[in-house]
């Protein structure tokens, strides 16, 4: 069977959600499929992967009419997630969708983003891996820049009038510079033909990555104009213990990843979001959603320093979209307003938070000193704690905190640190300010965290980072 069936059945989830349908589960959406191709849809088939397909892009064409009615912001928002509500979970998926980790983004997260990223119709964007292009709501195909690898998944993006590329996200750079770069790649390890681990380059750090979707990341930014914007939705850190997700946001691999973007993006919004919101897309694991704004260091502290603050469902996202009137609802989204940076969805923003992970604690101080991470930090290869697989969180312990070795970023990076960032960076939400530098090599032996004395980044500098 191929893709002949694919634009019918499209047409007929799309049909069926717009006019209030819904799904209980896949079992029922495959039955329906059944009936209406007039063969059977047996689990495990490529036949059964492809009613799969077709309903993900038939919520797309779905949301895609609510931007067109919808009055408000607001209006869009809450239809999406009742929209949400009414597909079917995608738990079922194929030894390609596992080996890739390719989970498509859920349609109000999805909106999430394309305001985050203040997406406009003459906005020029640029989406590394599209998938049915959820995060292309509010988007004109014709200023959209789309790569996608998998053939059914272009295909649709070629049937909703998009232009579209097929290379391989890690390597290709379309040849223009765009306004905005969203993505949600796929993530987790990917092994060679021998069983190893791939390990991919990443600017201004010399070890490089074992995580697809840092490479990813890294490698859309370069599409970004200087000015331009970014959202990226990453996989994020098990646990909800802030002490327990300060480590894993500080394990090798997770320095060697946000040191660089920290010194050479402007991230102005960091936030994770519980691996629950993913559940019917067929994932489980938290996400981690970042909103930069420019080229140039950022100068909100690292995460394993401030760990982002964790939202649990749909009606606590709601709070970081601004509820304005739409003038003229059209499949094409005006811009929305920047949203807060602390992200505080309260006077005392920790609503919407788990307990316990906000991103302020009295017994945080050992993790001031992790405001950039540690030059000094030990080689010992611990990137199999960042592993993007499902697993009991409680049963998921911290990796111990690294010893002294050689410096894992590269001179380069170590250089491109701006005086002008040389104090304390501002605290983020009700974070409290981070004073100590964690770059010397020497270790407090009473406390591994505490530097016995500053040192200075590199020569160039004139007064120690704190």
């Amino acid at each position: 069977m191929g893709m002949a069936h694919q634009p019918e059945l499209v047409e007929f989830f799309a049909r069926h959600l717009e006019a209030g349908g819904s799904f209980a589960t896949i079992t029922q959406a495959r039955q329906q499929a059944s009936a209406v191709l007039g063969e059977p849809v047996h689990p495990g088939t490529a036949l059964a992967k492809q009613v799969d397909e077709a309903v993900e892009a038939g919520v797309v064409r779905t949301a895609q009419a609510i931007l067109q009615t919808a009055a408000t912001t607001y209006d869009i928002y809450d239809r999406l997630v009742e929209l949400h509500d009414r597909q079917p979970a995608l738990n079922v998926r194929s030894s390609a969708s596992v080996l890739q980790q390719a989970y498509s983004t859920p349609i109000p997260i999805a909106f999430l983003a394309s305001t985050l990223a203040g997406i406009a119709p003459n906005t020029t964007v640029y989406e590394p891996t599209a998938g049915h292009g959820a995060l292309l709501l509010g988007t004109d195909p014709a200023q959209v820049t789309v790569n996608e690898l998998n053939p059914e998944r272009a295909a649709d993006l070629r049937a909703q009038g998009y232009t579209v590329t097929q290379f391989v996200a890690t390597e290709y750079q379309p040849d223009q510079q765009h306004d905005v770069v969203i993505a949600n790649p796929p993530f987790g390890a990917v092994r060679d033909e021998q069983g190893q681990r791939q390990r991919f380059a990443l600017p201004g750090n010399r070890r490089g990555t074992t995580q697809i979707d840092q490479a990813i990341a890294f490698q859309a930014l370069k599409a970004m104009k200087e000015d331009g914007r970014a959202v990226l939705i990453l996989g994020g850190k098990l646990g909800e213990a802030e002490n327990r997700r300060s480590d894993r946001y500080n394990t090798l691999e997770s320095r060697g990843f946000f040191y660089p973007l920290y010194q050479q993006y402007h991230v102005i919004q960091h936030f994770s979001l519980s691996g629950d919101l993913y559940r019917k897309q067929g994932a489980g694991f938290p996400i981690d959603v970042m909103v930069i704004a420019g080229r140039g260091q950022s100068e909100l502290p690292l995460p394993a320093a401030v760990v982002p603050p964790i939202y649990t469902s749909f009606a606590e996202l709601k709070e970081l979209i601004p509820d304005e009137r739409l003038r003229h609802p059209s499949p094409h989204l005006p811009g929305l307003q920047e949203l807060h940076p602390h992200l505080e969805t309260s006077d005392n923003g920790r609503s919407g938070l788990i307990p316990g992970a906000s991103a302020s604690r009295s017994d945080n101080s050992e993790r001031s000193a992790l405001r950039a991470p540690d030059e000094s930090a030990g080689a010992v290869d611990d990137s199999h704690l960042d592993e993007r697989h499902r697993g009991d969180p409680a049963k998921d312990r911290s990796p111990p905190r690294p010893s002294s070795a050689d410096s894992l970023f590269s001179a380069d990076a170590a250089a491109a640190v701006s005086p002008r960032h040389s104090g304390t960076a501002p605290p983020v939400g009700r974070g409290r300010r981070l004073e100590r530098d964690p770059r010397s090599s020497q270790r407090n032996p009473e406390n591994p965290l505490r530097p016995a004395e500053r040192l200075e980044l590199s020569d160039q500098r004139t007064t120690p980072l704190r």
